[in-house]
């Protein structure tokens, strides 16, 4: 992966990790579990937050060449859904703690990553059958999954009636 590409990519990463910063900076214990007119339950603050918190980890020891357990599985992971009970969740100051230092381990991970880590098949079977290298997931979870899940935060805000960032 070139270096203006890598440099590119934590430029992303970075506006991504402020952008949710944003989003979720004013939001009190009471506001994460809040739902819209209507009742329906979107994926809300705390989900989202622990779900992209299951991915970053996991992402940074692809990066470093480690075949990490695939977050399928995880409380947050692929197969999860919200819950309103606020017991199914960390505090929320530890939610928000917590996804800024996963966020914080992929940078660094990226920057020293080989060459042939980024060009060998992912480490986690269900991705081999997306991508056949480990870069195309590097950008998917960076760019595209986090991009997805920062923008129904945003919808969640609207649709509750708080202001857009």
């Amino acid at each position: 992966m070139a270096a203006d590409f890598r440099s590119s990519l934590l430029r992303a990463w970075t506006h991504q990790r402020a952008y949710t910063d944003r989003l979720t900076g004013d939001l009190t214990p009471e506001h994460v579990f809040q739902t819209p007119p209507g009742g329906v339950v979107m994926n809300h603050p705390a989900w989202v937050l622990c779900h992209l918190t299951a991915y970053a980890p996991v992402l940074a020891a692809m990066l470093r060449g480690e075949a990490p357990q695939d977050p399928l599985d995880h409380p947050f992971g692929k197969r999860s859904t919200p819950t309103l009970d606020p017991g199914a969740y960390p505090e929320w100051e530890q939610v928000r703690e917590d996804y800024l230092s996963s966020h914080d381990l992929v940078p660094g991970a990226l920057e020293n990553a080989r060459a042939d880590t980024l060009n060998a098949p992912p480490s986690i079977a269900r991705f081999r059958d997306r991508w056949s290298a480990l870069s195309g997931v590097v950008v998917h979870l960076m760019i595209h999954h986090e991009s997805v899940h920062l923008g129904q935060l945003s919808a969640w805000r609207r649709v509750c009636g708080l202001p857009s960032v």
